[in-house]
């Protein structure tokens, strides 16, 4: 940019690896099975099979939602099996299909055909790095939008509430999305009681971003006060060496882990700082975090 001014580089989309995040919709687009099994997406073609007699799974009709094809949808949703029936029915699992493309036109095309909408819809909007004008767009528009949540989301205890959105925003690395939607009024529910494992999912999330991105998350969220024990301590696969130090780095540095806590993790898990940790960090930093 010609005044000097910083480009924002979105964060490539990942796959969560702890078993509690796998659950939440984190780029639900990116991670669906429906991009690894259906390749098929020519809506001729399509339609010429079904002429022909055979009738198709609803995965054809999700597949053309989650990639935004509106023509694809607006013809198979008018089709027909013999008995009056529609092959392809309007149902919440099509509209959340239709959020995770970030394709308006289609998903106001399938509010005006009545489809059902539910509590994910505006979850699949956030998770899938859509700019920011369709993530306003969905707030004001959907069904399940701000006001809902704002007045009925923020009193629940289940699922999906405000901390399926925190989750959301999290895993796109988009620090000033989580924050805008901080001031909309979305905050994770959190009480001063015994520590759930639904606590702990803001902070895990940002641990498994890229540092270049989780940096900055992690730091917001332990100012912001987001509960953390020792679950945090771990890396995954995709994680790079530098990532590793730097994130370790930075949570012994802001996180005051319980003492007790950290020596049954120490014990817990003597084999692999034996023979993994000690072979990434230098001794002396260890002994002094009260690792070894």
């Amino acid at each position: 940019m010609s005044n000097g001014s910083k480009i924002y580089i979105s964060c490539p989309m990942w796959k969560p690896v702890d078993a509690l995040l796998k659950h939440q919709r984190i780029h639900s687009k990116y991670n669906s099975d429906l991009l690894i099994n259906y390749k098929i997406n020519d809506i001729n073609l399509i339609i010429e099979t079904i002429n022909k007699g055979l009738i198709l799974s609803y995965e054809t009709i999700l597949m053309f939602a989650i990639e935004g094809n509106l023509e694809g949808v607006e013809k198979l949703v008018e089709i027909k099996l013999n008995d009056g029936e529609f092959m392809f029915p309007m149902t919440e699992k099509l509209f959340n299909h239709a959020c995770m493309s970030g394709n308006q036109k289609l998903i106001k095309f399938l509010q005006e055909k009545k489809c059902i909408e539910d509590e994910y819809a505006l979850i699949h909007i956030i998770s899938n790095n859509h700019p920011k004008e369709t993530i306003i767009w969905g707030l004001d528009n959907l069904h399940f939008g701000l006001q809902w949540y704002l007045n009925v989301g923020k009193y629940r205890s289940t699922y999906p509430n405000h901390d399926d959105i925190i989750i959301a925003a999290i895993g796109t690395g988009d620090l000033n999305l989580l924050k805008f939607l901080m001031e909309k009024g979305f905050n994770c529910v959190l009480d001063n009681k015994h520590l759930t494992n639904g606590d702990l999912l803001p902070l895990k999330c940002a641990c498994e971003l890229p540092f270049q991105y989780g940096k900055s998350m992690i730091e917001f969220l332990i100012k912001k006060k987001y509960k953390y024990n020792t679950s945090i301590l771990y890396w995954t696969d995709k994680d790079s060496e530098e990532d590793i130090v730097n994130r370790w780095k930075l949570l012994f540095e802001l996180c005051d882990f319980d003492k007790k806590e950290l020596e049954e993790f120490k014990i817990r898990h003597n084999k692999w700082i034996e023979t993994v940790v000690k072979k990434k960090f230098d001794n002396e930093w260890l002994i002094k975090i009260g690792l070894l």
